[in-house]
């Protein structure tokens, strides 16, 4: 019983030991492992590699071509911005421009709907005026006509003989006129003839040297005022 106990405590002492041993092996083995690594990068830290400074000057150079980049576009959408604010700001205005002329156009039509309306009520009102005076004034020479009618054409009538009378006398004063002209005339003749033949009967007519030759007035006819003025 008791060499048991002591086999058994060996067995674990050794188990023990084998794998105490195992992991010093493994520590051992991570210092041999990770000591490279560890001196490696003490190499590089204190001074970058004429590789590693080039390329960080490229990452520079991208950075600052980024954020020249940034800038750009930050620029061209604020650029873009402000033209899409003018040209909203344009078609606004054109739009207001041509609901003004919408606005002027319609008040133009209805003032010159309204004026033409004006017109053909005045042209109506006219043209009722007209046709009112027209038959009123028809009416009125039917009236006058009607009463006055028959005063008219007495009238007329007397006129009519009036005038006839008066071209009547017009001709026979023409004919009196001659009829004395030609008694006139034949009453001259017969004097110069009566004369004549008394001359020839007495014989020549003494002369007397002073005293100047005898002088008859010569018959003028009735004149046509005078006749006229008789009648």
């Amino acid at each position: 019983m008791g060499d048991r106990r002591d086999y058994d405590r060996r067995d674990r002492r050794s188990s023990s030991d084998e794998r105490g041993g195992y992991r010093g092996h493994e520590r051992s083995y991570d210092r041999r492992s990770r000591s490279p690594k560890k001196e490696e990068h003490d190499v590089t830290k204190p001074g970058l590699t004429e590789e590693a400074k080039a390329l960080q000057q490229k990452i520079d150079e991208l950075n600052k071509s980024l954020a020249s980049v940034s800038e750009f576009v930050e620029k061209e959408k604020l650029k873009k911005a402000e033209e899409e604010r003018w040209k909203k700001e344009a078609e606004e205005e054109e739009q207001r421009l041509i609901r003004e002329k919408e606005v002027r156009e319609k008040k133009a039509r209805k003032k010159l709907a309204k004026q033409q309306k004006e017109v053909e009520c005045e042209a109506t009102m006219e043209e009722r005026l007209a046709l009112r005076l027209a038959t009123k004034t028809d009416d009125f020479f039917d009236r006058v006509q009607t009463e006055l009618g028959p005063a008219i054409a007495l009238t007329r009538k007397a006129k009519a003989k009036k005038k006839k009378i008066v071209v009547l006398s017009e001709s026979e004063s023409d004919s009196d006129q001659e009829y004395e002209g030609s008694v006139t005339e034949s009453l001259s003749k017969q004097t110069r003839n009566l004369t004549i033949t008394e001359k020839r009967k007495r014989g020549s007519e003494p002369s007397f040297d002073d005293s100047p030759p005898v002088l008859t007035p010569a018959k003028t006819p009735r004149s046509t005022k005078t006749k006229a003025g008789e009648g």
